[in-house]
């Protein structure tokens, strides 16, 4: 029954939920003052989904409603168990999960997988197109993001280890510096990942319609949508632990921080969305492969010296 509780209240899908449709929220208000308009309200995003889910589904000729189906609830269910591996106040005391950082990296890949997938099986010229682009995107950003929990890895006290608790309570003055290095390219993964300007590319509206969702309608965008909800939650709350000492004041104090720290990283992808064009996909692979791959790698390194010699 507690376990229950957990997986879909608090930490799990209910809390999932409501903090990422708020952020999304929160960011399409921003966006919209930045560009002089009154926008959307902040519960827009709620309002979507509900309606997604009561639209009649259209599906592609040949593709089998269970598949069309399928596709994007399996993220959904390993999204929703991502929470249970994060360390959150009035949670982490009393759970037995290892909070494995490695764990929630290899379960926060499955919504993307399930996105090329769903775009090659429906054969839309613009979701083919849409999950090339996606494919070719994640060996570059997600390069990127595990040289940064690799080097988060090393911090704190012997033996290192990829526990989200270890890194979050890591506060020493190295750690700390260590942290604030880490911190512009953990940004720069986290875009890619959520395809959010500049790195939209997979999206690119104004080419390629909606890209590898092209053909996705009613309860199976409905799925997409709230994956992606519960992926800003889930990074919002990882950039807390990693770089806000959530875990090194009370409970009640440090789930406030947690969730300010959350819409702080939404407002700045807010700016960087209104900020930025898209790129092009030779521009982003330039970017990545060229600057911050190896840029990371060294800090890596540094950090590894500093750390164990």
């Amino acid at each position: 029954m507690e376990f229950l509780k957990e997986l879909f209240l608090y930490p799990g899908l209910f809390f999932g939920f409501i903090l990422g449709g708020l952020l999304e929220g929160v960011k399409r208000k921003l966006k919209a003052k930045m560009q002089l308009r009154i926008g959307p309200p902040i519960t827009q995003p709620f309002y979507d989904l509900n309606k997604l889910m009561v639209k009649t589904i259209t599906k592609p000729y040949g593709v089998a409603p269970s598949v069309y189906l399928l596709i994007p609830f399996i993220p959904t269910i390993t999204l929703i168990f991502c929470f249970l591996l994060m360390p959150y106040p009035f949670y982490q005391e009393k759970t037995a999960f290892s909070f494995d950082l490695i764990l929630v990296f290899y379960l926060t890949e499955i919504p993307l997988l399930a996105q090329i997938i769903f775009g090659y099986s429906t054969k839309s010229p613009y979701g083919m197109v849409g999950a090339a682009r996606a494919g070719q995107m994640f060996f570059y950003y997600n390069a990127l993001f595990i040289m940064v929990i690799t080097t988060l890895s090393l911090l704190g006290d012997p033996p290192y280890s990829f526990c989200i608790k270890t890194i979050a309570e890591a506060w020493s003055p190295l750690d700390i510096v260590i942290k604030l290095l880490t911190l512009p390219f953990f940004v720069f993964a986290v875009l890619a990942k959520l395809k959010l300007n500049p790195f939209s590319i997979p999206d690119a509206e104004a080419e390629i319609l909606e890209g590898p969702l092209t053909e996705a309608s009613g309860l199976a965008l409905a799925f997409f949508k709230l994956n992606y909800l519960l992926e800003l939650a889930i990074f919002g709350s990882l950039f807390s632990f990693f770089y806000l000492p959530v875990l090194k004041i009370s409970p009640k104090i440090g789930l406030i921080l947690l969730l300010l720290g959350a819409f702080s990283l939404t407002f700045a992808f807010g700016f960087v969305e209104n900020l930025t064009a898209r790129l092009r996909l030779s521009q982003f692979s330039s970017l990545y492969l060229k600057h911050l791959i190896p840029l990371a790698t060294g800090l890596l390194v540094i950090t590894w010296i500093l750390k164990t010699w």
